[in-house]
């Protein structure tokens, strides 16, 4: 007598990392220059992250190279913050 299979989906969260939130000072998108980015697509590609071309476009290949920077760095992720310049010696402040 054959017996059928029985199967069952079983999901699990597996943490990967400490939750943290933290205040950081950010760019406004209109202190965000063609050079500026420029400067960071070189630096990630110095550093080899692939940001795609050194254009002054904040594109989506560059966005991820950046995330992924700031991942593996341990910064905060998702924008360009003065803490990920500050890592890149990219110095942004007025004098």
């Amino acid at each position: 007598v054959p017996i059928p299979a029985k199967y069952k989906t079983i999901t699990k969260k597996v943490k990967i990392s400490e939750g943290k939130i933290s205040w950081q000072r950010t760019m406004c998108e209109t202190n965000i220059d063609k050079s500026l980015v420029i400067k960071i697509q070189r630096y990630l590609r110095k550093d080899s992250y692939n940001p795609g071309a050194a254009d002054g476009v904040l594109g989506p290949q560059t966005r991820r190279a950046l995330k992924s920077f700031q991942r593996d760095k341990g910064l905060a992720i998702g924008s360009i913050t003065y803490e990920t310049l500050k890592y890149m010696k990219i110095n942004v402040d007025k004098k």
